[in-house]
């Protein structure tokens, strides 16, 4: 029987220990996600702004031909 019990205990603590990893992996994986939205959103506002920048400058010199 307490054989029994510490491979019962011994299993729970892999258990535990592959759920830990997960979670940590999982975090991990938030962060980058996070990331990676972030790079992405600030990227499209500098090209939005770099586009307008080129359509006001076009105009500007259309007006001034």
């Amino acid at each position: 029987m307490a054989i029994l019990i510490g491979l019962l205990w011994v299993f729970s603590l892999a258990i535990t220990e592959n759920c830990i990893s997960i979670l940590k992996l999982n975090k991990t994986l938030m962060k980058i996600a996070a990331f990676n939205t972030s790079a992405v959103a600030i990227f499209v506002s500098k090209l939005l702004k770099f586009v307008k920048l080129q359509i006001s400058r076009d105009v500007t010199n259309y007006q001034l031909i």
